[in-house]
């Protein structure tokens, strides 16, 4: 494998993980709203920056399981 084929390989699974986090990002603030209703732009800021694959989506069962946007809060 030639080092330019190696970097485009590298950007496709960056641009795939990205895609990823978009939609978790995406289904925990949407779960967020159809379950309390609305939510702060704080929250919706701090979901905006999490780059850890896992921790978002431990974050989409929170936004589900959870009683209140305060219980949610807490675990971000």
């Amino acid at each position: 494998m030639t080092l330019a084929d190696r970097l485009r390989e590298e950007g496709k699974l960056e641009g795939e993980q990205n895609a990823q986090l978009h939609a978790f990002r995406t289904a925990v603030l949407h779960a967020l709203e159809m379950r309390h209703g609305s939510y702060p732009e704080g929250i919706r800021e701090a979901i905006e920056t999490i780059d850890d694959l896992q921790r978002i989506e431990a974050l989409l069962e929170s936004s589900i399981r959870s009683d209140s946007l305060e219980e949610f809060a807490r675990k971000l």
